[in-house]
């Protein structure tokens, strides 16, 4: 289960790695962003889980047992084709330069200055 969701998210972030828009850069610097915030999350969930694990037993596996079965056998929600995840422009259409644009509207370059 978590282990689709986070291969997915990696691949639509691969996928949209090939388009060269200023925009798109950004939104895949806060999905980045967002998926690392998860990640923290996830781990604070499996610490509670194994903690209450520890604290109720074999009880707690047989109550969360019920929730196996929620999600599908595969993922349908999302499929690499030639457009970008992002902006959903052609991938060939995009301009590998367009920084022209952003700068004219008074925001900064923030590809050079990206933090991880």
């Amino acid at each position: 289960g978590r282990e689709r969701m986070a291969a997915a998210a990696a691949a639509a972030a691969a996928a949209a790695a090939q388009c060269r828009s200023p925009r798109c850069a950004a939104e895949r610097r806060g999905f980045r962003r967002e998926l690392d915030s998860w990640r923290h999350r996830l781990m604070h969930c499996v610490g509670f889980e194994s903690i209450l694990e520890g604290l109720y037993g074999p009880r707690l596996r047989r109550d969360l047992s019920l929730f196996e079965d929620c999600e599908p056998e595969e993922l349908t929600d999302w499929s690499m084709d030639e457009k970008c995840s992002f902006c959903n422009l052609q991938r060939e259409a995009v301009s590998s330069t367009p920084t022209e644009d952003l700068s004219s509207q008074g925001q900064s370059n923030t590809d050079k200055i990206e933090c991880q």
